[in-house]
């Protein structure tokens, strides 16, 4: 990765180094998954819209249903190119953790109830913005 996820002393770091390498690996490696990625997203985006038939061409056009489902088939999407199973709760299983794939295009999240207790989830919505939220703030 081309900067670490983390800052060495945060209490996560070990864990989410550990995910970014296997996710990494996965991929074929960070130049790969930064190629890779952004046409996935592209392709599920075109995918659910279909803008051919549909004429519409921006996000801001869709129904709330189809951003919804944009969300996931790019979980789908990503679990695929990665190579990796389904966890038995979450998104996906990587290097024997569960991982919640999330994205949004506004400034919120929403985490579902069956992560409450699980292991650090880190939800980035732009690089220099990074927030991790650790099991016992899920847990409060």
């Amino acid at each position: 990765m081309s900067q670490a996820p983390l800052d060495s002393s945060h209490q996560d770091y070990d864990l989410v180094s550990t995910l970014v390498a296997a996710i990494l690996r996965h991929a074929g490696g960070y130049d790969a998954f930064a190629v890779d990625v952004p046409a996935l997203l592209r392709q599920a985006f075109d995918e659910v819209i279909d803008a051919p038939r549909t004429n519409r061409f921006t996000l801001i056009e869709t129904e709330k249903t189809e951003k919804t489902y944009v969300g996931t088939k790019v979980e789908i999407l990503i679990r695929n190119y990665l190579g990796v199973p389904k966890g038995a709760v979450l998104d996906m299983l990587i290097a024997g953790t569960e991982i919640d794939i999330k994205n949004t295009t506004g400034r919120d999240w929403m985490l579902p109830r069956e992560v409450i207790g699980l292991s650090p989830h880190c939800l980035s919505d732009h690089q220099r913005k990074r927030r991790c939220a650790t099991s016992e703030l899920l847990s409060a």
